[in-house]
């Protein structure tokens, strides 16, 4: 499971990203910064983002939910009492949400406002018990939610008591809590912690509003406690809803990406299927199995993470290569051709993004890449014969490796393929997937006709259920 927490600091804001690394799934979870930045964040892990939460309609700040849900195509699930008017999933109390193997439950806690959601979270692949918990503005670190923002049926000091003690507070004491904000927002008062998260027993035992011996204590407390100003209040809770229609400068249907570097072109899909067909290269920024079931032929796959995806490129493709950039998004195409152009790479010709069916209409070739677990692996090494390509790092190799398998590095790959039997099948291996797929894009590229990787698996796994030997360096 992936979990990764945005700082929205001028407005003391917190937003999520939670996702699944074994389906490549992710959820957003009340959205405030640029669409584009959750983009990157979720292609940073391979992850594509499906589903997008929010926990409330907020009062403080436009929220870019329908703009993420626009570009991406995710579901876009907000808490059924706030009857937006606009396309969306509406959820209720108890609903469930899957992101591959993380569970998200539904737990209705108003107060704040009357149809504010909580959204518990449990790794299924660990436990369904509940490992922590999204409270929006219902319950933060060291404070409790406003209930004087919006004067609704619903909403209310002693509303937000039952939320708390009788729905939040009945988590088991280690369950962790990830609020809306912290301390400088106006949804909180002066006590609101600069700490993000915390826990359930440790807010039961030190939030001052929850030391408070009954309900009547509570609301006069909370009622008393210092609280500062929020600007346009019902203008972001009815522009977020949809009554409002959205101001210019924050509409998603016409405030499309815009790169800042205006250098590197958008290319049409017949320009790029042109450029292809005269010996262009074509880098694929999908996930592997995205890139598996369907590519450009001939596209070499390098999966874009912003802290590997240079050094990745640098190691298979020589700077004076003409390159496309090619993705799901466009703003992780540009952001990867930016990435090469700072880099010395002089020949980028564009970037293009969207469903490889875009390319359906053009002349360009489409490939797919056969892809094996490891228990067809063996097989297939007992029976047939097969070269397993270990594309590992001799460090890995010591570890153990395949009887009779090659060993060659991946980025000693290329300088390496003159050597390769091209009347063979070659299978190739890593560690989880991602650098086999790569491996087995550039021997295609290269005009290897029989090749195959093992994905979403390696040597790990095959070692644990089959026989290696040692590394003889």
């Amino acid at each position: 499971m992936i979990l990764q927490q945005f700082k929205n600091e001028p407005i003391a804001a917190l937003s999520y990203l939670i996702g699944c690394t074994a389906t490549g799934e992710a959820a957003i979870i009340d959205p405030n910064l640029a669409a584009e930045q959750y983009v990157l964040a979720a292609a940073d892990y391979g992850l594509r983002i499906t589903l997008v939460l929010e926990t409330h309609m907020h009062a403080d700040y436009y929220s870019t939910g329908r703009a993420i849900a626009y570009q991406t195509g995710a579901q876009l699930a907000l808490p059924a009492g706030a009857k937006a008017l606009f396309e969306h999933t509406a959820i209720n109390d108890g609903d469930r949400f899957q992101i591959g193997n993380v569970m998200l439950r539904a737990l209705h806690t108003p107060g704040h406002t009357p149809e504010h959601m909580s959204y518990v979270v449990s790794d299924t692949t660990r436990s369904f018990q509940p490992w922590f918990v999204f409270t929006g503005d219902c319950l933060f670190v060291g404070d409790v939610g406003r209930t004087d923002l919006v004067d609704l049926p619903g909403s209310g000091s002693d509303i937000l008591y039952d939320s708390i003690v009788n729905v939040l507070l009945r988590l088991p004491d280690y369950v962790e809590i990830y609020p809306g904000h912290y301390s400088g927002s106006p949804c909180g008062s002066k006590e609101m912690s600069p700490k993000l998260s915390s826990t359930i027993g440790f807010e039961r035992r030190f939030n001052w509003a929850l030391q408070a011996p009954d309900k009547a204590t509570f609301v006069e407390w909370v009622n008393k406690s210092s609280r500062d100003s929020v600007e346009s209040i019902l203008q972001h809770r009815n522009t977020n809803r949809g009554e409002l229609a959205l101001q210019p400068q924050y509409d998603y249907r016409i405030n499309l990406f815009k790169p800042d570097d205006q250098r590197i072109p958008e290319l049409s899909t017949s320009a790029a299927a042109h450029a292809l067909s005269q010996g262009a290269v074509c880098i694929d920024l999908r996930p592997q199995n995205s890139f598996a079931r369907k590519h450009p032929a001939g596209a070499i796959n390098i999966v874009y993470n912003r802290n590997s995806f240079l050094n990745n490129l640098k190691g298979l493709v020589n700077t004076n290569e003409p390159l496309i950039f090619y993705a799901d998004h466009p703003v992780i195409a540009h952001a990867a051709a930016s990435m090469a152009m700072r880099s010395n790479y002089s020949n980028i010709l564009g970037y293009l993004a969207g469903d490889p069916a875009m390319w359906d209409d053009s002349e360009l070739a489409q490939d797919e890449l056969l892809v094996f677990s490891i228990d067809e692996l063996y097989d297939l090494i007992t029976k047939e014969r097969v070269l397993v390509l270990d594309v590992r790092n001799p460090s890995e190799w010591a570890k153990g490796v395949i009887d009779g398998a090659r060993l060659v590095r991946l980025f000693d790959l290329r300088s390496q393929l003159a050597s390769l039997p091209r009347d063979q099948r070659i299978i190739t291996i890593c560690e989880s997937g991602m650098r086999a797929t790569t491996a087995a894009s550039l021997l295609k590229r290269f005009g290897f006709p029989d090749v195959a990787a093992v994905s979403k698996s390696g040597m790990s796994a095959y070692a644990s259920s089959y026989p290696t030997v040692a590394y003889a360096n």
